[in-house]
């Protein structure tokens, strides 16, 4: 089993989070594509071993980091990194002008996932 930094979790949980959210109404934006890279900048991705600098491809830690994501994270984060990332979320689904049924669902599980009761996810939203 491999020791992933929080940095590599996070990272990993971002960047599928966010495949998931710009898959969700089947229209892919050149909007979403940018606010991608932006919130989840490609140079970070490298930096924690996550893509390989020279192909561009995920490596071979990036499924495993995204899997370990799903029970370490949240007990890793404070609330106000879980914000960030539920700020990333939004920000990258409001991206192509509307927030699609289906990308609020994935938001929703997400913040679940880290941790959070799905009865909180209103006020953390209000948070933002």
């Amino acid at each position: 089993m491999i020791d992933f930094t929080t940095d590599q979790l996070r990272l990993a949980f971002t960047h599928h989070t966010a495949q998931k959210i710009i898959a969700a109404d089947r229209e892919l934006q050149p909007t979403e594509m940018t606010a991608l890279r932006s919130l989840v900048p490609r140079d970070a991705m490298v930096d924690a071993g996550l893509v390989d600098q020279s192909t561009g491809a995920f490596t071979d830690i990036f499924e495993p980091a995204v899997h370990a994501s799903f029970t370490q994270l949240g007990l890793r984060l404070d609330r106000a990194a879980k914000l960030d990332l539920l700020r990333i979320f939004v920000t990258l689904s409001g991206a192509d002008g509307e927030m699609h049924p289906n990308e609020a669902e994935i938001i929703g599980k997400a913040w679940e996932v880290l941790g959070e009761a799905a009865d909180t996810l209103d006020a953390a939203l209000a948070e933002l």
